[in-house]
């Protein structure tokens, strides 16, 4: 049971919603979560005493139901069906809620919530009236804060329903003193219960909480970083010669201190990148000589980020890189929609990776390509593939249009994005890259495929994040394209 809503015979529905009140009337049993009362006179010790020790008793054990106007057969009686008999209540009956909570105020050391309702139903062609009473479940441990005692007015002797400090609980249809481990179930339970009262609030919950970040752990490095003398005088020069050997050519070198400097092993022969340095001038030096080097630091982490955009390359990834963003996209022949599959853990998912828009305001027409962004940073002397989710928009699926006008555009079609699809995102793009395994860009440069983890102590307590990474991949449901067109419809695309 909750405060707001009750579990009724599968169903979740107000508290005292028409199902809830039929479904509590005709059980014709009671539970630790129900009781049948005959009728109720607040004005009489005994029943209100006892009527507060009843809601004492549900609000602790987490919520509960009083139904007033059923009757509890003796086996005596005979020629009557049934342990409870719905004779409903007396005309004189009323009861004040009002006055219900001042009582139940004056005696329980926290607020307790109370609903109260008036129904009929015809019983033997006789209509007859009802009242259900709702008790919240307490976000505290409830305790009276004072005695319940009343004098008997048969035998003058002052009664005592409950005592001062003690909580009480549910067990079975009984209301019981709670003993030390049903008082340590109370407390986790308010303190459950105050977890979901928080979302409501705005406030965290105090819940264990795991949060994925975009942050995917380099787990080898490179132990070695090539030079040599450049070959060729112009950025030109060197794409030349390096289309003799691949398509697209890809430029996985840069100048340091006059010098041609890569991961690539220079000093191999058979590798493209050796083309670009002259005859005998290839060397290396140690990785960690360059990593104990602030200047040189810097250096490498650019040779880093110019591999993964080598290595999108070799798995049919496009780039685009302005020398800031290094994004990369699926490019499309003669502006055709383009679908991407891949496995997840019981089934394929596809998701649509280029299709055609119109860009205002004329309408002309241009490819509209989901992609991502990446680059490795260093953190806590850790380094990490940082992947980020992005878009290009294309003249013809393959030429990138930037103007003043894209920008604004992309952010109108990406701004929604919430926390599970914008992580279901960025695991497709990992997928792609390293095809559910982890990304081997080269033999001794590898990063994981699975992205940092936090363990927190406060979120939301319904907010479920995913327990496991392959199961999200099985249930992964890409973005539609009826999704997009959507979201371009409210940015008036």
């Amino acid at each position: 049971m909750h405060g707001r809503k009750v579990m009724i015979d599968g169903n979740m529905v107000d508290p005292i919603d028409d199902l809830a009140i039929n479904y509590l009337f005709y059980l014709g049993k009671e539970t630790q979560f129900l009781d049948y009362k005959r009728f109720l006179d607040l004005s009489d010790a005994h029943h209100s005493l006892h009527l507060l020790k009843d809601i004492f008793s549900f609000a602790n054990v987490g919520g509960g139901y009083l139904v007033f106007g059923i009757a509890e057969n003796h086996p005596a009686e005979s020629g009557i069906e049934g342990k409870f008999n719905p004779i409903g209540l007396p005309l004189h009956f009323k009861l004040d809620p009002s006055s219900l909570e001042e009582k139940l105020d004056s005696y329980s050391n926290v607020r307790i919530g109370i609903h109260y309702d008036e129904f009929y139903r015809t019983i033997e062609g006789d209509s007859r009236r009802f009242a259900i009473l709702y008790v919240e479940p307490s976000l505290h441990i409830v305790k009276p804060k004072k005695d319940g005692e009343y004098r008997d007015e048969n035998t003058s002797k002052s009664r005592r329903v409950f005592k001062k400090g003690l909580p009480y609980i549910r067990r079975g249809t009984k209301n019981a003193e709670a003993s030390p481990m049903e008082i340590d179930y109370i407390d986790t339970r308010t303190k459950e219960e105050r977890y979901q009262s928080s979302i409501i609030s705005g406030e965290p919950d105090l819940i264990e909480e795991t949060l994925y970040g975009n942050l995917f752990e380099v787990t080898k490095l490179p132990r070695r970083v090539y030079f040599g003398a450049p070959k060729f005088g112009s950025l030109a020069g060197a794409l030349a010669e390096l289309s003799k050997h691949m398509r697209p050519p890809i430029n996985l070198t840069r100048m340091w201190d006059r010098r041609l400097v890569s991961l690539q092993n220079l000093e191999d022969p058979d590798n493209p990148y050796s083309a670009l340095v002259k005859p005998g001038s290839a060397g290396h030096h140690d990785a960690r000589q360059w990593l104990d080097d602030p200047n040189r630091r810097h250096v490498f982490v650019s040779l880093m980020n110019r591999e993964i955009l080598g290595y999108a390359g070799s798995r049919g990834l496009s780039s685009d890189y302005n020398g800031k963003e290094r994004r990369l996209f699926f490019q499309t022949e003669h502006m055709e929609r383009k679908k991407r599959f891949w496995p997840g853990k019981s089934r394929s998912a596809r998701r649509t990776v280029a299709f055609q828009i119109s860009l205002p305001p004329t309408g002309r027409p241009a490819m509209f390509h989901p992609a991502a962004k990446v680059s490795f940073k260093e953190i806590n002397e850790k380094f990490f593939l940082v992947v980020d989710t992005t878009a290009v928009i294309t003249s013809d699926g393959k030429r990138i249009i930037s103007d003043k006008t894209t920008g604004p555009l992309i952010t109108k079609l990406t701004y929604n994005k919430y926390n599970q699809s914008h992580l279901n995102d960025i695991f497709f793009w990992i997928n792609e890259l390293g095809e559910g395994k982890d990304i081997r860009i080269m033999d001794n440069f590898i990063v994981s495929s699975k992205p940092v983890e936090a363990r927190t102590q406060f979120g939301i307590h319904w907010d479920i994040p995913p327990q496991d990474l392959e199961s999200m991949a099985a249930s992964h449901v890409p973005e539609t394209e009826k999704d997009v067109m959507e979201a371009m419809k409210s940015a008036n695309v």
